[in-house]
């Protein structure tokens, strides 16, 4: 309890082995195991694992292996293969110096060999887990299974075999580090109630394949007289649950098998259970033939060859029966159909109601329609009209007024011709006050009757222009070299396709790009400015779009949303009329059957996008 010494017997004494830094060990010894290099390893009570190394010194050292978590080791055993088995209160663990030699070299300081699962780690079994000591007493066969007295494990498959007094292991508390492998593979273990000695060779593990035997029935929670290999149940209409208790014939260890079942036309997979529960219990279940299997394990957990089945019958009520389903649904059809009757019924009343409320609304909002859209040309030609008379009233109003004039200085004239007082004087001042009035009255019926020749080009009439056949580029150049010299402060940029030939009305087009042009001269640029105008022409899916385009100072945002509208204009000052863009918006809308848009930036300039129809004829 107190730490490990050597004999030396040439000095007939015994020496006491410290650690590496000279202190001793202060810790019991629980199990030594030397491998084939000479280690000594030692396995302590709190101290972890130790190794004495083969050394040339008088007196060798004792070296620390950092198997943390792990600081209680129970039993060591080094194998024929040079592994190193640690039995730990948690478990079986493998130990590999090697590993943990190199891990030591590649790495500085201490090694942590519990972050290296290669270094150290917990055995696992193919058929169970272990989370206790597994006895402590290690001893291994001649096959190379580890034994204790209280299990077997077998290396080569994994499986862990525990062993029982239905074996033949009965000695009580086994006592540790009481064991010892004979000369001819006898396995030796001591314990409080005797000594067990175990032939590996003849050692077979339990092998009994256990029947299933039925215990108890129950029906509706209350028993049923049943016998122990009955094979047949039936429950009546009014018995909708069962539970069955079992058991398997295998009285050597009954606590340690396992049970499963299954009822065959309910369950998908297999219920799994213990030795504490050995009861198959089911409720609601359906009408219908059923079949109850059962299996158990023998205290080696091996599943039996033996299955028992239980046959079961439940027997329908009287509304489970086919022909009461048949009636049902029979039942649910006709009314589902009378259903569907009274609703058409319903809808189709109702969709005569709606009918005629539609048509009492459709002549309602017909003649509201009809209110509104003469309301609409009568509030438009009222402002027609409003404009025609302003534009018009003031060249007429001019003209009247100079010829009242006139007529004053003929009565004037007149009255000193009656009275023989006229002179040269006053004759030649009559005359030169009247060519005055004649040029005034002159130049404002004239303007009066331009004003009235645009309004009659307002009056759009589509079969005044005809269809005709056009090259589109020379056109345009003719069009452009007739509005705007070459010489011009402003330029126009022509962008049109070669040979391109199109059949349209031209002379409307004509009108419209003159008076898109001509807006932009006038209204774009000031008098100094110099600027661009810019005539883009793509055809694109059996459509024409031209684009009119200038760099100028942009349209007023008080009169962008109204531009198209008749009389609207910023130079009105300047005899301007407003006529030019209604006048364009009725060629390209009704003339053309196209679209026109507008969109300015101040500032920037403005652009008037033209998308107008192709006609079969037109080519390229």
């Amino acid at each position: 309890s107190t730490g490990v010494a050597m004999w030396q017997p040439e000095q007939q004494r015994v020496i006491r082995i410290t650690r590496n830094n000279g202190e001793p060990l202060q810790d019991y010894i629980t199990s030594i195991a030397e491998d084939r290099d000479g280690n000594i390893w030692l396995g302590t009570g709190g101290s972890g694992l130790l190794v004495i190394e083969p050394s040339a010194e008088a007196v060798p050292t004792l070296k620390a292996i950092n198997t943390a978590p792990l600081t209680s080791i129970l039993g060591l055993l080094n194998d024929s293969q040079n592994r190193l088995w640690l039995d730990t209160p948690a478990g079986l663990y493998q130990f590999d110096y090697q590993q943990y030699l190199q891990r030591q070299i590649q790495t500085t300081g201490a090694v942590d060999s519990a972050a290296h699962p290669a270094v150290l780690s917990k055995v696992t079994f193919a058929n169970s887990s272990l989370n206790e000591d597994f006895g402590a007493n290690l001893l291994e066969d001649e096959q190379g299974n580890i034994w204790t007295a209280k299990f077997l494990f077998h290396t080569a498959s994994g499986q862990l075999y525990p062993l029982t007094p239905a074996d033949g292991v009965d000695i009580g508390t086994p006592w540790y580090r009481a064991y010892y492998k004979t000369r001819d593979g006898l396995l030796l273990f001591g314990g409080s109630s005797g000594l067990l000695v175990i032939n590996p060779q003849k050692f077979s593990r339990w092998q009994y394949q256990p029947h299933i035997l039925l215990s108890e029935l129950k029906i509706e929670g209350k028993p049923r007289q049943i016998v122990p290999d009955q094979q047949a149940v039936t429950l009546q209409a009014d018995e909708r649950s069962f539970s069955v208790e079992f058991s398997a014939m295998d009285l050597s260890a009954p606590g340690q098998l396992q049970y499963r079942y299954q009822l065959q036309g309910f369950d998908k997979d297999w219920q799994y259970s213990d030795a504490s529960q050995r009861i198959a219990s089911y409720t609601n279940l359906w009408p219908g033939k059923y079949n109850l299997q059962l299996q158990a394990t023998n205290r080696a957990g091996k599943w039996s060859e033996h299955q028992t089945g239980l046959a079961l019958t439940v027997m329908p009520a009287f509304w489970q029966q086919w022909w009461f389903a048949l009636l049902l649904v029979l039942s649910l059809i006709m009314a589902v159909y009378l259903l569907v009757k009274v609703r058409t019924r319903v809808a189709q009343l109702q969709a005569k109601q709606l009918s005629r409320l539609v048509e009492e609304r459709s002549q309602q909002l017909k003649l509201a329609q009809q209110s509104l859209l003469e309301n609409e040309k009568m509030a438009a030609l009222g402002q027609t009209v409003a404009g025609v008379a302003h534009e018009i009233n003031t060249p007429v109003g001019v003209s009247i007024t100079a010829s009242s004039a006139l007529a004053g200085r003929l009565a004037e004239l007149k009255q000193h011709f009656d009275a023989k007082t006229l002179s040269s004087k006053a004759f030649s001042q009559f005359i030169a006050d009247s060519e005055q009035h004649l040029q005034l009255i002159n130049y404002n019926l004239q303007r009066a009757a331009d004003l009235v020749t645009q309004f009659k080009q307002l009056a759009v009439n589509e079969a005044a222009t005809d269809n005709v056949t056009i090259k589109l580029k020379p056109w345009l150049q003719h069009l452009v070299a007739r509005i705007n010299p070459s010489n011009a402060a402003v330029s126009i940029i022509l962008q049109c396709p070669d040979n391109l030939t199109l059949q349209l009305r031209a002379s409307a087009l004509a009108t419209v790009l003159s008076h898109l042009l001509e807006n932009a001269l006038l209204h774009a640029f000031e008098p100094a400015d110099r600027g661009e105008i810019t005539i883009e022409v793509q055809v694109k899916a059996k459509q024409l779009l031209l684009k009119v385009a200038d760099n100028g100072k942009g349209i007023d945002e008080s009169i962008q949303d109204i531009v198209f509208n008749p009389f609207v204009t910023t130079r009105r000052a300047s005899h301007s009329k407003g006529l030019g863009l209604h006048l364009c918006y009725n060629l390209v809308t009704q003339v053309l059957h196209g679209s026109i848009e507008m969109e300015t930036t101040p500032g920037k300039g403005t652009e008037f996008r033209l998308l107008l129809p192709l006609t079969p004829d037109s080519k390229r």
